[in-house]
């Protein structure tokens, strides 16, 4: 992961993962509060990295839609860096 991805937002991210297991994009994005160029950017570096996975969901109406949650990587990382207590600090 680039140093300009390493920041505030991508640690929201995968503490909001950590926290709720799977989320959906809309859902995700609105946890976070940032644009979809950012979250989308963010997503698919942590997606390269393995830290995050897709999963595919169909409704009772046939429509698909996509949930992102920690890989064992992401868990790993996660709890390697202290996330949840690093974003603590960060909202103080």
């Amino acid at each position: 992961m680039s140093n300009n991805l390493i920041d505030s937002t991508t640690f929201r991210i995968l503490g909001e993962l950590e926290e709720n297991d799977s989320l959906r994009y809309v859902q995700l994005r609105e946890k976070v509060g940032v644009a979809d160029a950012t979250l989308t950017n963010r997503l698919n570096a942590l997606l390269d990295l393995d830290y995050v996975e897709v999963e595919a969901f169909y409704n009772k109406k046939g429509r698909n839609y996509f949930a992102y949650k920690l890989s064992q990587s992401g868990k790993s990382f996660v709890s390697q860096f202290k996330i949840p207590q690093l974003l603590r600090t960060l909202t103080v």
